[in-house]
C-alpha cells in the first residue's frame, strides 16, 4: 500500500496548492504528431500543408493558444458531412488568427456558423480569408476570462436547426450570473481562477435538456482541450465547483498525456467509487479523487470569504465533499499497486500538495 510522504518542503498555503500544474510538454508533443496526421476534406480547399506546418511549429513551441477547443478536430477522426466542415473551419480560422504566415482561403461549401467571443458569426456559402475570419475569434483584453460559447457553435455543427442569438431568450438571465460568478470568482479565489484559466479556455451549456432541481451537471473530455460544459444557470457556488472540478479533469488529461497512470493489465478491476454507485475503474476513480482535492480546497478558500463564510451550505457541501475524497483516497492507495510508476507519483502529489492543505486547514 502507498502512504501519503509528509514533504516539509512542500508550504501548506492555498498558493502552494494552486501552484500544482502537470506540464503540456507531453501534450504539446501529441500535437505535433497528430497536426503531421490531419486529413482535411478537399471541398474545403484549404492549404493542407501550410495548415498541418503552421500546427507543428507552434505545437513545438508550446504555443498556449492552441489549448484551446478550436484544435479538437486534431485528436478526431474525420466526421463527414457540415459537422466535419465546421470543426476544420474553426481549427483553420483559430490558426490563422495566430501566426504570421498568410494560410490562404477556405471554401464554405453551404453555409456554417463561426464562433467568434461577440456571438456566432454566420457565414453564407463562398470562400472566405482564413486571416479574417480569424480577427473575429481573437479575444479582446476587455472580455471574460474564459471566454463563452451559449449557443454552442464550437461543437462544429452547421445544421439550420441550430439555436441562434434570438433563441438565448430567459438564458440571458443564465449568462448574465454566469459572468458575474467568473467575476466572483478572479475576485474572490485568484490563486484557484488563474488555476483554472490554465486549462479552461471556453464554457459552453450542457446538453440533453433542463437540469433537475436536485443537481447540476458538468463534463470534459481530452479530445476538446479547453472547454468545460456546465448548467449555466446552476447559482454562484455550484458553478465555481463545475469550473474546479472540470478544470482538474483537464489537468489530469494532461498528465495522463505522459504515459498510463494505470497499468494497462489492471484496466479491466473495478473498485469502489464515492461518487458512483456501481464500482467503477481505478482511473475513474482517481480522476475523481483529484477533483474532489481540488474542490475541498477551494470550499476552504471559500469559508475565509465574507460572502460565504456564514453559509450552512457551504459547511454542508465542504463537509459531504471531504468525506468523499478521503473514501476516494483510502481506495486509490490501498490499490496504488495497480498504478505506474508515474501514477504512484500523481496520487501522492494530488495528496501531499492539494488534499493534505484541506484536511489540515
Amino acid at each position: 500500500m502507498a502512504s501519503v510522504v509528509p514533504d516539509d518542503a512542500i508550504s501548506l498555503s492555498p498558493s502552494a496548492v494552486w501552484s500544482w500544474r502537470p506540464s503540456k510538454a507531453a501534450w504539446f508533443h501529441n500535437v505535433r504528431v497528430l497536426a503531421e496526421r490531419l486529413c482535411l476534406p478537399p471541398a474545403l480547399s484549404v492549404d493542407a500543408m501550410a495548415l498541418r506546418a503552421a500546427l507543428k511549429t507552434a505545437a513545438e513551441t508550446e504555443a498556449e493558444w492552441l489549448y484551446h477547443p478550436a484544435v479538437s478536430p486534431i485528436f478526431r477522426p474525420l466526421a463527414t458531412g457540415n459537422r466535419g466542415y465546421g470543426g476544420i473551419l474553426h481549427l483553420a480560422a483559430w490558426t490563422a488568427a495566430h501566426v504570421p504566415d498568410d494560410l490562404g482561403q477556405i471554401t464554405v461549401p453551404d453555409g456554417a456558423r463561426l464562433w467568434t467571443p461577440q456571438g456566432p458569426l454566420e457565414l453564407e456559402g463562398g470562400w472566405y480569408d482564413l486571416a479574417l475570419l480569424g480577427s473575429t475569434m481573437r479575444t479582446d483584453v476587455d472580455a471574460p476570462a474564459i471566454a463563452l460559447d451559449p449557443f454552442d457553435t464550437l461543437s462544429g455543427e452547421c445544421s439550420s436547426s441550430s439555436p441562434t442569438n434570438g433563441d438565448l431568450g430567459t438564458d440571458h438571465d443564465s449568462v448574465y450570473n454566469y459572468l458575474s460568478s467568473i467575476d466572483f470568482f478572479r475576485r474572490a479565489v485568484p490563486e484557484a481562477f488563474d488555476w483554472v484559466t490554465q486549462v479552461a479556455r471556453l464554457v459552453a451549456p450542457v446538453g440533453g435538456g433542463a437540469p433537475s432541481s436536485s443537481a447540476f451537471r458538468s463534463a470534459s473530455d481530452p479530445e476538446t482541450p479547453g472547454l468545460i460544459r456546465l448548467d449555466l444557470g446552476c447559482g454562484l457556488l455550484f458553478t465555481l465547483e463545475a469550473l474546479v472540478h472540470e478544470s482538474a479533469h483537464n489537468y489530469f488529461y494532461l498528465a495522463e498525456a505522459w504515459g498510463p497512470l494505470v497499468a494497462p493489465d489492471q484496466l479491466h478491476r473495478r473498485f469502489p467509487s464515492p461518487l458512483k454507485a456501481a464500482p467503477r475503474p481505478l482511473r475513474g476513480v482517481m480522476l475523481a479523487y483529484h477533483a474532489l482535492a481540488h474542490i475541498t480546497a477551494l470550499y476552504d478558500a471559500l469559508g475565509d470569504v465574507d460572502a460565504f463564510a456564514a453559509q450552512p451550505v457551504l459547511a454542508q457541501q465542504y463537509a459531504e465533499l471531504r468525506d468523499a475524497a478521503v473514501y476516494a483516497e483510502a481506495t486509490c492507495m490501498a490499490a496504488a499497486g495497480c498504478l505506474t510508476d508515474r501514477g504512484r507519483q500523481f496520487l501522492n502529489d494530488t495528496s501531499n500538495r492539494v488534499f493534505r492543505y484541506a484536511r489540515q486547514s
